[in-house]
């Protein structure tokens, strides 16, 4: 009998208080590690955007430095996206072997049109953060997205 006990006693495991102290740090160190890896996706997102930003003007300016105009992206409605300016670039630019290619789900095209010696697009990305960011490309550059 006495041995009995002594295995039902002698049994090696945690408390409840050993186990809800655990549970209480891993919940802390997860409260710290989310909002930093959030931070980390929008400014993921942010450099992406400005990249496309950036393929797209170089993409322009090369269509202009090859065709002496800037392809005509009136025809880019909101709703066709970044493959319909894609094609307009591209098509613009028919002769001068200049193709760009682009694609992403968040990203979408805001406003897309070709003036007089100039050109305006404006590009979207609406999972940035809590209201999205946009960037405008001019034929004088864009304003870069701070990686912040």
């Amino acid at each position: 009998m006495r041995k009995l006990r002594e295995k039902i006693y002698d049994n090696a495991a945690f408390t409840l208080i050993e186990l809800l102290v655990v549970i209480a740090v891993l919940g802390i160190l997860a409260g710290i590690a989310v909002p930093r890896i959030t931070g980390v996706q929008d400014q993921a997102r942010r450099e992406a955007l400005n990249a496309t930003a950036s393929s797209i003007r170089n993409a322009m300016e090369m269509a202009y430095a090859s065709q002496g105009s800037y392809p005509d992206l009136n025809s880019v409605t909101t709703s066709s996206g970044l493959s319909a300016l894609s094609n307009a670039i591209s098509s613009g630019s028919s002769g001068s072997g200049i193709s760009i290619s682009l694609s992403g789900s968040d990203v979408s095209v805001t406003s897309a049109s070709t003036t007089d010696g100039g050109f305006e697009i404006t590009i979207s990305d609406t999972d940035i953060g809590d209201s999205g960011e946009s960037i405008t490309i001019t034929a004088g550059g864009f304003n870069a997205l701070s990686s912040n």
